[in-house]
């Protein structure tokens, strides 16, 4: 491998502004089987409109609310801040505390404002597990919606397996991402300029059936020969990058280019590795927060937070879901889900 003496910052800004997003395609092995439905189908779908992760609008009565909310739901503050639009007050009365962003264990997103009458807006995109505990039509409770969210986490800990139900070396993810703002109309958040996309690692991809693999993962192939790595297939064909070009090929602007985007991909089986988050810190554009949500630990990435100075995006790695099984934290910020998002608030859905 040809060595780099001279190491590139590791920031966004040092990326050349990239080429017009092209419409790709990719498909899975047909032989293989997969936890999670969305896979039933061999094509990676990918498109405009959020598929995977709700997205929720709500607002909180005083800060003393707020402050509860983060306590009951589990969320962490994180450095990254963003510019939804929210309205300004009178101009006797005092300016407003900026607003802030959060994340949970969980990997949910979310953000919390304070307004002119003196309430506090709030939005959520919530992880996978949670997302589709909130959609099940059939829970009417604090106990139900906790065991719903716990067989739908359990989902992302399962291995991908081969016709001889034998475990493979095999990735996949779902994720949406987006831009907040503020609806004055509304007097509510909207998640817009949404799109979906799923992934599958490189031996999962179908290459008969789909476009050329170093095109497919290329996002990761780019930033590791940046970093003075080779970029090879073990490297960087993961389900993240196949994922990220499919969104590419989604949107109008490529979400390197983009600013305030916000994201989650849900991982199955695996914690996002190095080399991925190496890419989401160069391939999802300034002003940025993402959270990988993985059903398992792998290669020694741990839950936190990474910060990038210059571009000012977060990179999160939420925890395991198999460290999350049997916590009673955790089990206590699901109840309170319930009661803040799904028995008191409606799910703001977005186009």
């Amino acid at each position: 491998m040809a060595s780099n003496p001279k190491k590139r910052p590791r920031d966004s800004t040092a990326l050349p502004k990239s080429a017009p997003p092209t419409k790709l395609h990719a498909s899975r092995m047909p032989a293989l089987k997969f936890p999670h439905e969305a896979f039933n189908s061999q094509q990676m779908a990918a498109g405009q409109g959020r598929k995977f992760h709700e997205f929720s609008s709500f607002s909180l009565a005083s800060s003393a609310d707020r402050d509860k909310y983060i306590k009951d739901t589990g969320l962490k503050r994180i450095s990254t801040t963003q510019n939804w639009g929210i309205p300004s007050g009178p101009p006797s009365t005092p300016s407003l505390e900026a607003p802030r962003m959060y994340r949970s264990r969980r990997g949910s997103i979310s953000g919390l404002a304070p307004m002119p009458d003196g309430s506090v807006g709030g939005w959520r995109l919530h992880s996978l597990p949670t997302s589709e505990a909130l959609r099940n039509q059939d829970v009417s409770d604090s106990t139900e919606f906790a065991d719903a969210y716990s067989k739908r986490a359990k989902i992302l800990t399962k291995p991908i397996l081969n016709s001889r139900n034998k475990e493979q070396t095999v990735n996949a993810v779902l994720s949406d991402f987006g831009k907040v703002r503020y609806d004055t109309s509304q007097k509510a958040f909207q998640f817009t300029d949404v799109t979906h996309a799923m992934g599958v690692s490189g031996k999962g991809m179908n290459n008969k059936t789909s476009s050329p693999p170093e095109e497919i993962y290329a996002p990761s192939i780019s930033v590791s020969k940046a970093d003075g790595k080779s970029g090879t297939p073990a490297q960087t064909y993961h389900s993240e990058p196949m994922a990220i070009t499919l969104h590419n090929g989604a949107r109008t602007t490529k979400l390197e280019d983009e600013s305030g985007m916000v994201g989650i991909f849900a991982s199955i089986p695996n914690q996002v590795c190095f080399q991925c988050g190496r890419m989401f810190q160069e391939k999802v554009g300034k002003n940025a927060v993402v959270t990988g949500v993985p059903g398992r630990p792998f290669g020694g990435q741990i839950e936190g937070d990474t910060f990038m100075d210059l571009s000012k995006t977060t990179v999160s790695r939420a925890a395991p879901m198999t460290e999350l099984e049997g916590n009673s934290k955790n089990a206590s910020e699901v109840t309170s889900i319930y009661e803040h998002h799904k028995r008191t608030h409606a799910i703001a859905m977005s186009d």
